[in-house]
């Protein structure tokens, strides 16, 4: 239902138009108003809608298209697109450390294949304390070090769970659902 919501009557026609003459699949991110709070990132209200992320055959060979015919195929339908831009593997691994996105899709430059997609730490970290379990919250705040070696944290956070563990009360914390976590660790990162 959120996907039909975001679909104006202009775009359908727009849709059907260019369906009726590609036989493609359409692939797209939707950040819907009632839905963006479920998201661990941050999306302000001009983000909302359809994003189109790819266009392909149907076919099981079938590649997708590249980033810039799915640009004018985003034209064609009037749906937005994401930014993308051309970098090296070793440059793209280093603007994730930083990024508050979410990730980063990699594709290679001449086979346009999909390599991998990069999660930031900033995204995998909120993800991590807000959906964690009870028996790993109790691991966490019972031997912090002994979790922070035995889980797949990476080191820059190891502040972060110190910082759990010394400032916010463990049932109390655990109680709250994954949505009402989420800005507890996001004001902790900031």
């Amino acid at each position: 239902g959120y996907v039909r919501e975001l679909i104006s009557k202009e775009m359908y026609g727009k849709f059907l138009k260019y369906l009726s003459k590609n036989d493609v699949t359409l692939m797209f991110e939707v950040i819907h108003p009632e839905d963006k709070n479920n998201h661990i990132v941050h999306y302000e209200k001009e983000e909302e809608g359809l994003h189109l992320i790819g266009v392909r055959g149907k076919k099981l060979d079938d590649n997708v298209l590249t980033e810039e015919l799915i640009d004018e195929v985003g034209k064609e339908i009037g749906s937005r697109r994401p930014k993308h831009f051309k970098t090296t593997f070793g440059e793209a691994k280093s603007i994730v450390e930083s990024s508050l996105l979410e990730g980063y899709m990699i594709r290679d430059s001449e086979t346009q294949d999909y390599i991998c997609k990069f999660k930031t730490p900033n995204y995998l970290i909120i993800k991590f304390l807000s959906r964690m379990g009870k028996t790993q919250f109790n691991k966490m705040y019972k031997n912090p070090e002994e979790f922070k070696q035995n889980i797949n944290v990476e080191e820059e956070f190891f502040p972060l769970i110190d910082y759990f563990v010394e400032n916010v009360e463990q049932e109390s914390f655990y109680k709250l659902t994954e949505d009402d976590r989420k800005p507890i660790v996001k004001k902790a990162i900031d």
